[in-house]
């Protein structure tokens, strides 16, 4: 007896093949541990109706992004977290005035970009991988800049080699999402 219905294609993504790439860190890749893509909440707004003593809603006019949490592998030469440090310090207490004039001046900062202060944001790319290591998905966050970041830990008595990490907090203004068909064409992208 014919239903109608098709199978779905149950083939998922492995939730561990994750990498990052910053813009004005280009020389830097970082290997996420772990990262839950932000929420995204949607507006809401009271409609008034006198005649219903129950609160009624309806859609608001904007989105709130939850802040991007990701942990990542330090490397040997820990240029991982002394890049996202040095970002940190230059764009919110600088050592010197030259600290932020050096950081909003790098050459890697977006030329699109009309201000210096604009330059103390970047654009992330998140990707999500196959076991290849071939994108299946990407997340761009754009007007990136980081909120924190923890520091290495030491263990001495840890009795298995674990590699080092670290965690950083981003904050943006949106982002976006596409994915990617089996041939590598990237789809068109989810605002």
């Amino acid at each position: 007896m014919a239903t109608g219905f098709e199978q779905v294609e149950l083939n998922y993504v492995p939730p561990q093949n994750f990498y990052m790439v910053i813009s004005l860190m280009p020389t830097v890749q970082y290997n996420i541990q772990q990262v839950q893509i932000p929420a995204i909440t949607g507006g809401e707004t009271d409609l008034a109706n006198r005649m219903n003593p129950t609160k009624t809603f309806i859609p608001g006019h904007s989105l709130d992004y939850g802040t991007l949490d990701v942990t990542f592998l330090i490397d040997k030469g820990f240029a991982t977290y002394r890049e996202i440090l040095k970002w940190l310090k230059a764009i919110n207490h600088p050592d010197t005035h030259e600290t932020y004039s050096d950081w909003v001046k790098n050459p890697a900062a977006s030329q699109t970009l009309l201000s210096d202060f604009a330059n103390t944001m970047s654009t992330i790319n998140l990707y999500a991988t196959d076991s290849a290591m071939t994108p299946v998905a990407e997340w761009v966050f754009h007007n990136a800049f980081p909120t924190s970041v923890d520091g290495p830990q030491f263990d001495s008595t840890a009795t298995e080699v674990d590699y080092m990490q670290a965690s950083v907090s981003f904050r943006y203004s949106h982002f976006e999402h596409a994915i990617y068909s089996e041939t590598g064409q990237r789809s068109p992208v989810l605002i």
